[in-house]
């Protein structure tokens, strides 16, 4: 009979213990990263009344053993460790993690492991959870000794250090990156070309050629003679003016008029052509104030009308299209200053690129590339007949004693029949401050400089466990290592089987209510079952009691 009591009262006891948990459980129902606990109940140990027999293997069968139990008792009380929600905060310095894994932070002497990702700044910039004042840990050497960007973390010290409002130094420009369209339909160069109004002919219509007198051109009005002069004049390419006078005869010809012109001007040159034209080119092209007029001296027994033949301009003298722009680069310092780019057509098919810089800002040491062609279809063919070379520019800044060079890219540079359009990208960089810090799903922390420099700072430690149910809950939404737990790994997030970081979002609990709720009438019902179960027994006993009275 009193086995009838303490079993009842082992009953109490399990439910009790499964009130308790339903109640923690629900208590926690907005409590970050909260993991649900769920119990579960074994029965304990049986009295043996009568044990199993086996029969005599003709006429009489075997018996079960006849065992009565003593009560039941809490087995074992774990944890869901399912996903929870996700909520958004905004906050930079909030986490979240997905899938399996614990964030990692210390008291200097014992790591605790946590899905809590709500942490802040201390007054040393590091990283630390707001609750108890322990810093986050980081995993491996990234943020100690960068190559781009500056170091904050130290060899040695695994805490996460995120000092808002250091100043971050800029860094100079080592490429330049010109990618876009040419116009294929702008203008190239061309020559100034002088041409006479009127061919010279003889004969009656005649085309003449050096050879020609001059006494036989249609437009000759009366025979030269010895001791006649042409007076040939005008102006060089360079502005400067010239005049000659050309002794002529009944022997002269138009090939001596082109001759002494010839000796007379410089960078152009004078020629007749197929139909007679006394015609003028300059040497280079663009822009050219050449001129050249011919006249009879005064004096002359012979004439010509050579107003009839005066050369007016049937090329205008150009320079290519020019397409030009801007863009910003660093120096050492990381001083910004405008680089200007023009690309000049030179021919077909072929561009020269001239970089400038304005003077307050310094020289350019050397800055053109030329000789930029392309294909018929459009397509980067060569420069200065290289295909895809490498080029480089040199300037030299005010007040910095050496130049700096950089490469120039211009491998994406295309020439169709479009409107002018570059995009430009250069790595310079200003120096700012750190005024921001943000975390990739791998849990690498970056920051974020005024100036848009973006560089890694720390790589979240993410801890994984073979056995997470071994964990021990110590309070502050910690866990520990246990005996059972097996061995910590660490790792960045993503990495052999750990979940990823959502950075501004914090992860909420996983209790559902409903099956809470559900959980406490059934532990109210099996309590009450139980107490029911001791009433009977404590009246069975009084029964007794009575009987022996």
């Amino acid at each position: 009979m009193p086995n009838s009591l303490t079993t009842g009262v082992s009953g109490l006891l399990a439910h009790q213990r499964q009130l308790d948990m339903v109640a923690n459980n629900l208590a926690n129902l907005n409590t970050t990263a909260y993991k649900t606990q769920r119990i579960v109940f074994s029965d304990l140990l049986y009295e043996s009344l009568a044990p199993a027999t086996n029969g005599n293997g003709v006429a009489i069968g075997g018996t079960n053993p006849i065992e009565v139990g003593s009560g039941v008792r809490t087995a074992q009380i774990g944890r869901n460790f399912g996903q929870g929600s996700f909520n958004s905060t905004g906050q930079p310095l909030d986490f979240a993690l997905q899938g399996d894994g614990f964030f990692v932070v210390s008291d200097s002497n014992t790591n605790y492991f946590t899905r809590a990702g709500s942490f802040s700044l201390d007054d040393g910039g590091y990283l630390i959870d707001p609750a108890t004042g322990y810093p986050v840990m980081r995993f491996g050497p990234t943020g100690e000794n960068n190559l781009e960007g500056p170091s904050f973390q130290k060899a040695g010290d695994d805490r996460i250090q995120i000092p808002l409002g250091e100043t971050i130094l800029g860094s100079p420009t080592s490429f330049v990156e010109l990618s876009g369209t040419l116009n294929a339909d702008s203008l190239g160069p061309a020559q100034q070309v002088l041409t006479s109004a009127n061919n010279f002919l003889t004969g009656g219509g005649v085309a003449v050629n050096n050879a020609t007198l001059l006494n036989d051109l249609d437009t000759n009005t009366s025979a030269y003679a010895p001791g006649d002069q042409l007076v040939v004049s005008g102006n060089n390419a360079d502005g400067t003016t010239f005049s000659v006078n050309l002794a002529v005869d009944n022997t002269s010809t138009l090939g001596d008029v082109v001759t002494s012109i010839n000796g007379a001007i410089s960078g152009a040159v004078a020629s007749l052509d197929a139909e007679g034209n006394l015609v003028l080119t300059s040497d280079d092209s663009g822009p050219s104030t050449v001129s050249l007029s011919i006249l009879d001296d005064a004096g002359n027994t012979g004439g010509t009308d050579f107003i009839s033949h005066t050369l007016v301009a049937t090329t205008v003298g150009r320079n290519g299209d020019v397409l030009s722009g801007q863009t910003e680069i660093n120096d050492v310092r990381g001083g910004l200053h405008n680089l200007g780019y023009e690309f000049q057509k030179a021919g077909p098919n072929e561009w020269n690129l001239q970089f400038t810089l304005p003077d307050s800002d310094g020289t350019v040491v050397d800055g053109l590339i030329e000789n930029i062609e392309f294909s018929d279809d459009g397509t980067l063919l060569s420069i200065g007949g290289v295909p895809n070379p490498t080029k480089n520019i040199t300037l030299n800044f005010d007040g910095i004693l050496e130049d700096q060079s950089f490469d120039v890219k211009i491998d994406e540079l295309f020439q169709i029949s479009a409107p002018f359009s570059m995009s430009i990208n250069q790595d310079g960089i200003e120096p700012g401050k750190l005024v921001n810090v943000m975390v990739n799903s791998d849990g690498l922390l970056q920051g974020v400089s005024s100036s848009g420099q973006i560089f890694e700072l720390a790589q979240m430690a993410i801890a994984l466990f073979r056995n997470p149910q071994g964990l021990s809950a110590s309070g502050n939404s910690y866990f520990e290592a246990t005996l059972n737990s097996g061995t910590v790994d660490l790792g960045a997030a993503g990495a052999a089987g750990r979940g990823t970081v959502r950075a501004g979002q914090l992860e909420g609990s996983n209790v559902d209510v409903a099956y809470e709720f559900t959980q406490l009438i059934v532990a109210q019902r099996g309590f009450s079952a139980n107490a029911r179960s001791i009433t009977v027994a404590d009246e069975i006993l009084e029964e007794l009691t009575n009987i022996i009275r």
